[in-house]
This record gives structure tokens, sequence and C-alpha cells, in this order.
């Protein structure tokens, strides 16, 4: 599991991951973000492989093999933008 504690002015963001065991693939799970602090918990399951915006067959992700972590906005939002992140754990 992945436990990720931020803020943010509403709005729906991806987080994206990449992995040692598929570095050209990225995993990636939607969530819906508040203007107060959130905690949202991820499990495996919730991530889609993807390799440039389409679906892929990848190795399932696991949270040790992660090597890098992005956060985008998605549904094309349009405005000023603010994150602001406290925690981000792996269980």
């Amino acid at each position: 599991m992945l436990d990720f504690t931020h803020t943010q002015s509403k709005g729906v963001e991806r987080l994206i991951l990449r992995t040692q065991a598929a570095v050209r693939v990225t995993y990636e799970s939607d969530f819906v973000s508040e203007a107060t602090w959130n905690t949202h918990r991820f499990t495996n399951s919730q991530f889609i492989a993807s390799f440039r915006g389409r679906s892929v067959q990848a190795p399932p992700l696991s949270f040790s093999d992660v090597i890098e972590l992005g956060i985008l906005i998605a549904d094309k939002q349009e405005g000023s933008f603010r994150l602001q992140l406290k925690t981000i754990k792996s269980l």
C-alpha cells in the first residue's frame, strides 16, 4: 500500500509511478483532491499499466520497485494550481 497525504485546490490529479521492473511503462491512478488535508491510500490493483497513454500488459506493480513518482493535473483543468505534499509512505 501507498499512503499519500496532500492538499490542493479541488480537482482530479493522477499519480504516476515508474518501476525498475518495467522502466518504459508507467503505472497510473487518478484521485480527487480537496482544499483540505487528505490521505489517499492506494493499493497496487488501483494502478493501470500504460505506455504513451495506452493500456499495456506489464508486470504487476510492486511499490518496492518504484524508482520515480509523478503527479499531473487530469481532466484538462485550467487555471492556477497548487499542491502541497505532507507525506508519501509505502506501507
